[in-house]
């Protein structure tokens, strides 16, 4: 096993103002929809699992440092926190919006409503690509982050794109069992505790053979099994959620009584 190496120090393509009105556009955009929805339905969840995804952010250090991946470097204005010895930007925090506090929430709505497994699996695939292409407009314009433990794509197709297939199925699998079901303060308070739980629980659960391969010193083909075993793990925690989901859905039940 190898040490903690310091990250690579590097600057994004665009600005740091055009990297934040951009992922703030989009941000802003997930959040005035969960506001309308919010409104509309006079449900407190649809925001508070938003502000949920904001306190997630707070993980981020910590899977930075396993799975090798930096940010580039802002002026202090643009630097929301530090922490593990990792600046991290307020273009980064408030990503988590659109895939860690919106996208769950629309999901707890499917799965109350009833979902089949097919739904959900085609969902993880959506999910999936749209990562993807952010991850490929990274690489090609934004330049934006990178990953450093070896061969980069191996750090992308097993750290940065298949967790997000997973992580937003069960956030909102989670959401639909226990915050859907509450009222008042304890909704809110689960709306925003659950994302935070979710989070976690998909990249330490699925992804620990690729952060281990990281800092091991061992043969190429075993990084990339160690990637490849991530990549399984995701898709079975994908399985495993749309089954239970699919399972307490209203028509399963009808068909159970």
């Amino acid at each position: 096993m190898s040490g903690i190496p310091a990250p690579p120090v590097f600057d994004a393509g665009p600005s740091p103002a055009a990297m934040l009105a951009l992922w703030g556009a989009l941000a802003l955009a997930a959040f005035a929809y969960a506001a309308v929805l919010a409104v509309r339905e006079r449900d407190v969840l649809p925001v508070a699992v938003c502000a949920g995804a904001l306190v997630c952010a707070l993980n981020e250090p910590i899977y930075d440092t396993l799975a090798k991946l930096v940010y580039a470097r802002v002026p202090s204005g643009y630097v929301a926190y530090s922490a593990f010895g990792r600046q991290i930007p307020w273009t980064l925090v408030i990503g988590y919006v659109p895939w860690v506090g919106l996208v769950p929430y629309l999901l707890s709505r499917r799965m109350e409503a009833g979902v089949s497994r097919a739904g959900l699996h085609r969902i993880a695939l959506a999910l999936t690509v749209s990562v993807a292409l952010v991850e490929l407009v990274n690489s090609v314009w934004l330049h934006d982050w990178r990953y450093y433990g070896g061969h980069s794509a191996r750090g992308v197709l097993g750290g940065g794109i298949v967790q997000m297939s997973a992580m937003p199925i069960l956030c909102g699998f989670l959401l639909c069992v226990f915050a859907r079901p509450a009222s008042g303060v304890r909704r809110a308070l689960l709306g925003v505790l659950i994302p935070t739980m979710a989070l976690p629980i998909v990249f330490a659960a699925t992804s620990w053979p690729l952060y281990v391969s990281n800092y091991a010193t061992m043969p190429d083909a075993l990084h990339w099994a160690a990637a490849g075993v991530t990549i399984g793990f995701c898709v079975l925690a994908v399985l495993a959620v749309s089954y239970l989901a699919e399972q307490r859905s209203p028509t399963m039940a009808k068909a159970r009584a």
